[in-house]
């Protein structure tokens, strides 16, 4: 990679050692796979001279130059720094040739920490046996040396304890010393990588946009039509509602009229009944008083012969028919004077009239009420069926979600007291229970979390908390699924959740959000970006390696304040006009990178000198997907 003049400049100015390759004992096929799989043989080994040279003399600039020729190439360097080792890693930028610098941090070996020879483990044995005969020789010295070792011991504990603390403190302190050099490199890595000229990538990402705002526009006019159509279905609805309503109320209201009409119609019934018994006792009567006037006054003596009576009466009989009927009106007058209502009947035939006509609207009124009842459930079936399927589709993703989780889970569209809309009774005479109380539906949520128990109703009364908080998760989960949205963000939802269960909503909520498009030409098919604001999360999650998200904290990187009262007012305000000035020149000129960079500035905290400070109190982590970048973070 390096040409042996330069190779002897690095190893003797700079603490370079060599190549990683130089480094280590292996077979020759295991050397090679490294060389081949790893590039071990491109990486080079520095000390901490190596890593002092970096931080003042710009080394990483050094490595990158080509020997022949204009340009700059990758290079990686491993170096340590008080018992602490890094890895710089740096990529050259395809679209400006500008050097962008990664920075990690190298934990101790685990597995492959390195061995020692034969001829070391021989002279060690032999060190061991010479240090063997001298500990002979001198056991009684160290036996009383040990007893005054054990008194001191004694007394040294708490200062052992801390010299302990304060090489600890000392450690953290150096080391935050050396995160804070690191942080400063990545903020100038990020700077130039930030003021590069973007232009092709910029209209690729313009156009990108163009094309996501017209599909965007085109999706809201497919949802208005939608929405327009909705809201005629919702008037239509409505009216015939109130149709029904007022239908309903005039029912109500004859069946009132028609029950008066009865208890009426009852009242002269009664009364003509008493007229007919009265009218019969009156005949017996009349019967009885011919009887007696025959007995008192006859018409015919003991002979045979007519009695002088008999020619009066002959001489009242009628002559002609009007004298009949004058006769027999008189009569029925003198009858009806007795005791009946004349206008008992009149009243009773006006009463059964108007009954018939309240029964033969009342039937037109009932005839189209159905009609439109008909309508509407023709309306309500489509949208019920499209409905069921929803529900359905989020069921099937809950109950899977549920049983990863190691529990049970189910929803489902409930639509009343038994399911069916019905109410309890199972009846459908009443109208709401035809075409449906909406008022009564509802998402029922069913959860089992313990084997051999039920599938329960999600409810305060019978989970937990963290029970609640895991299934409402889930069921979200499974419900983003079906909705298209360019992004989404939960503010503290793995609170009040156990280690176990929020590893594994974690690892649900990355893989939703990372999810790769079906179908890439289809600009809505996509998991859209999910932000996740939280104070805390568990150490040592698995999926946090995923390249498709990003990890960012809030008040806790190295640029933040040291002390409150660093904050410059009047400074803030004299960078803000100035930027403002630079933002309304960037407009005119058309350039965007300049108001990227104004933006940028406008966002930064700005100390008592200018300075970004570090180290807030308080941490909040975004998690949201993002496209893999070769920037430096």
């Amino acid at each position: 990679l390096y040409s042996d003049e330069k190779m002897n400049t690095l190893k003797q100015q700079h603490g370079v050692v060599g190549y990683l390759d130089d480094a280590f004992m292996a077979p020759d096929p295991v050397r090679e796979a490294l060389r081949h799989n790893a590039s071990v043989h491109r990486v080079l080994v520095g000390t901490d001279k190596t890593q002092e040279s970096i931080d003042r003399h710009d080394l990483i600039n050094y490595l990158t130059q080509k020997e022949q020729g204009n340009g700059r190439e990758a290079c990686v360097i491993f170096t340590s720094h008080m018992q602490q080792s890094f890895r710089y890693h740096v990529s050259i930028s395809r679209f400006s040739g500008e050097a962008n610098e990664n920075v990690l941090e190298v934990s101790q070996a685990r597995m492959l920490a390195p061995g020692v020879t034969d001829e070391q483990k021989a002279q060690m044995q032999g060190r061991v046996t010479q240090l063997e005969e001298d500990m002979e020789k001198h056991r009684p010295a160290i036996e009383e040396l040990e007893k005054s070792l054990s008194e001191l011991e004694a007394n040294g504990q708490l200062m052992a304890a801390r010299l302990g603390e304060a090489k600890k403190t000392l450690t953290q302190l150096a080391a935050a010393q050396q995160k804070l050099k690191t942080a400063k490199k990545k903020l100038k890595a990020n700077e130039v990588a930030a003021s590069t000229d973007m232009g092709d990538r910029k209209k690729e990402l313009v156009k990108d946009m163009m094309n996501r705002i017209k599909n965007g526009l085109s999706s809201l006019e497919t949802h208005n039509q939608c929405h327009v159509h909705m809201m005629t279905s919702t008037h239509t609805m409505a009216g015939v509602k109130i149709n029904q309503d007022g239908l309903i109320a005039a029912e109500r209201k004859a069946l009132v009229a028609l029950n008066e009409k009865k208890a009426s119609s009852e009242e002269i019934g009664q009364k003509y009944n008493d007229t007919c018994e009265r009218f019969k006792e009156s005949k017996a009567r009349l019967q009885e008083c011919r009887t007696r006037a025959d007995q008192i006054a006859p018409l015919r003596d003991e002979n045979g012969n007519d009695t002088p009576l008999k020619a009066q009466l002959e001489e009242l009989v009628v002559e002609n028919l009007e004298e009949a009927n004058v006769a027999l009106e008189d009569a029925n007058n003198k009858v009806n004077s007795i005791d009946a209502n004349p206008d008992a009947v009149r009243q009773y035939e006006a009463r059964q009239k108007e009954m018939e006509e309240v029964r033969q609207k009342l039937e037109e009124e009932t005839d189209a009420k159905d009609t439109k009842l008909r309508a509407l459930d023709q309306e309500r079936q489509p949208w019920e069926a499209a409905l069921e399927n929803s529900v359905s589709k989020v069921n099937a993703l809950f109950g899977m979600y549920m049983q990863e989780l190691g529990c049970a889970g189910e929803v489902k569209l409930s639509k009343g007291d038994d399911g069916t809309g019905r109410g309890r009774n199972g009846s459908s005479n009443n109208d709401d229970d035809r075409v449906g109380n909406f008022e009564k539906w509802g998402i029922q949520i069913m959860v089992r979390f313990r084997e051999g128990s039920k599938l329960q109703v999600l409810s305060a009364q019978v989970q937990s908390g963290g029970e609640r908080s895991v299934s409402t998760i889930m069921y979200l989960m499974a419900l983003q699924e079906m909705m298209v949205s360019p992004f989404r963000c939960v503010d503290e939802i793995n609170q009040g959740l156990d280690e176990r269960n929020e590893r594994l909503v974690f690892k649900r909520i990355v893989a939703n959000s990372t999810r790769p498009a079906k179908n890439k030409s289809d600009p809505t098919d996509h998991s859209g970006q999910y932000f996740l604001i939280t104070p805390k999360l568990l150490p040592n999650l698995y999926d946090m390696e995923s390249e498709e998200m990003t990890v960012l904290f809030i008040f806790n990187g190295p640029y933040n304040f040291k002390h409150p009262q660093d904050w410059n007012v009047r400074r803030f305000i004299d960078l803000i006009r100035q930027h403002k000035r630079k933002a309304s020149q960037a407009l005119e000129d058309g350039d965007a990178a300049a108001e990227e960079d104004v933006e940028h500035d406008e966002n930064s905290p700005v100390g008592i000198n200018g300075e970004e400070e570090q180290q807030g109190d308080d941490s909040r982590i975004p998690l949201k997907k993002r496209r893999k970048s070769t920037n430096a973070r």
